[in-house]
């Protein structure tokens, strides 16, 4: 038979293993992270930074920080001036027109203060209405009239923005309808108040909310030439005189905020954001009508009024026996004043 034919087997040869893509990548990276922070030296600039805001007690440290290591910064290379180049290429024909200029300018020179906003939420309510700063408490106020609730939020010294702390009131009853919150010039950290469906002001402190004066609004206008007598009331803006002190109350009445629109149960094919605005408190007559008349029940001299009026007073000579008040009205048109 035929002999068999003796095989070799070649020696196995190793490979070597490569490793993977992404590891030399990372490796890479953490070499040239290295070499770059032992470049720049970037530890000791952040703690040369740090060390410099410690020593300058700053309220703000990571500001302090900023600006230290914005002086680190090497400067910007020159913008290249362009206009040179482009009358050369002009004048060789490369160009068929004049070219125009291009006048080089730093950005960051020309920038103003940034805007920086921030949202809080602030209690459940339909009408959060009007606001005011009060400088001496550092403190936004805030009124809200579907509930009648007063909040009170602090600034931040430092930012300038709203801190995540605030302190509510509910002001006499929720249907007592607080609508005007402004400063007090002649007694200063002092706040004016309207409760519009009780006919009242208040002058409180806005640091403690202790009352300084309680003024019921009048709430009748005598017979005036032609006109006959009117029952006004409904306090609506309160503005203090920075020079006389006296108060000037604008006399809403029940009027609604949409004067040519009809009463929420009626017809109505306006819009569907006047439509919703007849219904609210300060807008419907009807819903006017019916917080004054729940006021009238807890004692309050509010009856719905039917005229319109703004009304002058002095604190120091308010007197509820007196007429107006110890004050003067003055009867106005049939508008929203």
């Amino acid at each position: 038979g035929a002999r068999p034919r003796a095989t070799t087997r070649r020696p196995c040869q190793a490979r070597a293993r490569q490793p993977p893509s992404c590891t030399m990548d990372a490796a890479r990276s953490i070499v040239e992270v290295r070499d770059y922070k032992e470049r720049f030296d970037l530890d000791g600039v952040l703690a040369e930074a740090v060390a410099a805001a410690a020593r300058s007690d700053a309220a703000d440290p990571y500001a302090a920080i900023a600006e230290h290591l914005r002086t680190k910064a090497p400067p910007r290379a020159a913008i290249p001036e362009p206009d040179a180049a482009n009358t050369a290429l002009r004048a060789f024909g490369a160009l068929k027109h004049d070219a125009p200029s291009f006048e080089p300018f730093d950005p960051v020179a020309t920038e103003n203060t940034a805007v920086v906003l921030k949202e809080v939420k602030l209690p459940h309510a339909e009408q959060t209405h009007e606001v005011v700063y009060e400088p001496q408490t550092r403190c936004v106020f805030v009124s809200q009239m579907s509930n009648s609730v007063l909040v009170r939020i602090p600034v931040s010294s430092t930012s300038g923005l709203l801190l995540d702390d605030q302190d509510a009131w509910r002001v006499a009853d929720e249907k007592a309808g607080l609508h005007n919150v402004s400063l007090s010039y002649k007694h200063p950290g002092c706040l004016w108040l309207s409760l519009q469906f009780a006919n009242t002001l208040l002058l409180v402190e806005a640091r403690t909310m202790r009352v300084r004066s309680v003024l019921r609004v009048p709430t009748h206008l005598p017979k005036v030439n032609d006109e006959p007598a009117r029952r006004i009331g409904g306090p609506h803006a309160v503005r203090e005189c920075p020079k006389t002190g006296d108060v000037w109350v604008a006399l809403k009445g029940a009027v609604s905020c949409h004067p040519g629109a009809p009463e929420p149960d009626q017809a109505f094919t306006g819009t569907r954001r006047v439509r919703e605005a007849v219904k609210r408190n300060c807008c419907s007559a009807a819903a006017l009508r019916d917080h004054m008349a729940a006021m009238a029940a807890h004692g309050y001299d509010s009856p719905p009024p039917d005229g319109f009026a703004i009304w002058r007073v002095s604190v120091d000579a308010y007197d509820p026996e007196k007429p107006a008040n110890g004050g003067t009205v003055y009867p106005c048109a049939a508008s929203p004043p």
